[in-house]
């Protein structure tokens, strides 16, 4: 059955599948980078330094997100995060041929404006749904966001073992365009 909010609300519905797909891509590149940055070195240090710098990106920024998404526009911060994401994740790409600091460099950008990413999102859904769709519409939210991180890991092993690196870098740059071009159809609140 689908959510009764996914058919009266279309900006929310865009909203939703614009994160929902970037979620999925962001969580795939996650993924991989670490594992890129074992097999490259061989450290665990290495491993988990990547993990640590992508967790330490939206530590940082969470509170500076959310301020920005309290006095800006949302719907242009989310656009804006998408369109400088779709480079910096093909950029990705190139910086595994690269010294393994730059896979954490590299990593903590990225996580420090998808956080912004999600600030914004959480805001802009507070804009775009009434006060009783309000529980409904963030019930989604996280049930995407917590379907994604059980699928994620699955098939991104997966993708990762066929396919390698740079189809994961291709797929999340797509999810990023795919969630622009959704947000384009988000008018202004």
């Amino acid at each position: 059955m689908i959510p009764s909010i996914l058919l009266t609300n279309r900006p929310f519905a865009r909203l939703w599948a614009a994160t929902s797909l970037s979620t999925f891509g962001n969580q795939l590149t996650f993924l991989a980078l670490p594992i890129v940055a074992f097999e490259k070195t061989g450290s665990a240090a290495t491993f988990a330094s990547v993990m640590a710098a992508s967790s330490a990106g939206i530590l940082l920024t969470m509170l500076v997100g959310g301020a920005l998404a309290d006095r800006m526009d949302r719907r242009w911060l989310m656009l804006t995060g998408d369109a400088c994401l779709i480079p910096i994740v093909v950029g990705l790409g190139a910086c595994v041929h690269f010294e393994a600091w730059s896979l954490v460099v590299a990593l903590a950008f990225v996580q420090t404006i998808v956080a912004s990413l999600f600030r914004a999102g959480d805001a802009l859904q507070r804009d775009l749904v009434d006060d009783g769709e309000r529980n409904g519409a963030t019930a989604l939210r996280q049930f995407s966001l917590q379907t994604s991180s059980f699928v994620t890991p699955l098939l991104g092993a997966g993708l990762y073992s066929i396919a390698g690196f740079e189809v994961i870098v291709a797929i999340d740059a797509a999810t990023y365009l795919a969630s622009f071009v959704l947000m384009l159809g988000v008018a202004d609140p």
